[in-house]
């Protein structure tokens, strides 16, 4: 039996604990439905296992194993030392550096790939922000799908607040609960974006070309923005200079005096 370390963080609807395997000294991150039952939280909370069984890709977040049966729902996930992108963008802060420009794009590419493929698979997740993205490594993986939903597919999830995300990160229709789709990700994708580039979510980007893509993408009206998450990929790489593999080079020139 995995042995209990510490609770990792609490989220609105669910918590996650760190865990160590007796056998073989691992850690693992166990998510646990919120200890009220909800059938709202717990239907959500399937629905999340669901939509991460059906994705597989490097820089999504898997799922290790689970058991929806009892009365404390949990699936187990990889745990990832280095913590997510906000602990690295507050470490950055006190520190007076921000990630380069190159750096910037190779964590937006790798993510943008992520949910490109998510979204060919139906999924999209509604709640990007710097804390759902852990680093493996030099390697972002998306985490908490918890207001994830299939796209063109009903649920009672969807019915019960399942519209809502973060303020900051949270698209104009996704916030008035109004039809969501691939689109609300690129919002989120783009006020990333500007935060990675200048330590703030409404910094100002001094690079006109990497500008106007943020702008696109975080346009109030979604028909005025990028139809897709290649779109997006389509138009950084279109700026030249590029990184022919991000995973191999963003690290190379991280950070640079804010």
């Amino acid at each position: 039996m995995m042995k209990k370390i510490k609770n990792l963080g609490m989220g609105g609807f669910g918590y996650v604990d760190l865990y160590q395997n007796p056998s073989d000294y691992a850690y693992y991150a166990v998510k646990f439905m919120q200890g009220f039952w909800d059938n709202a939280n717990y239907q959500r909370f399937v629905q999340e296992i669901n939509i991460l069984r059906q994705l597989n890709h490097n820089n999504i977040i898997k799922v290790l194993n689970f058991d929806i049966t009892g009365n404390n729902p949990y699936y187990v996930m990889p745990f990832f030392v280095r913590g997510s992108l906000r602990t690295i963008l507050n470490e950055y802060k006190d520190k007076n550096l921000i990630f380069s420009p190159q750096a910037a794009i190779s964590i937006i590419l790798m993510l943008a790939d992520a949910m490109q493929y998510a979204h060919s698979k139906g999924c999209i997740h509604r709640d990007l922000k710097p804390e759902n993205i852990l680093f493996e490594g030099q390697i972002p993986v998306i985490a908490d799908w918890g207001i994830g939903k299939f796209i063109h597919k009903g649920s009672v999830v969807l019915n019960q607040h399942g519209g809502l995300g973060t303020p900051v990160y949270c698209s104009p229709e996704q916030w008035a609960n109004r039809p969501t789709d691939e689109r609300t990700d690129i919002f989120a994708l783009g006020v990333i974006f500007r935060e990675v580039l200048t330590g703030n979510p409404k910094g100002v980007v001094n690079e006109a070309s990497l500008n106007a893509i943020i702008l696109k993408m975080t346009d109030e009206n979604p028909n005025a923005r990028y139809s897709s998450m290649q779109a997006v990929i389509n138009a950084i790489k279109a700026l030249g200079n590029t990184p022919q593999n991000p995973e191999d080079t963003f690290w190379e020139d991280v950070a640079k005096a804010s």
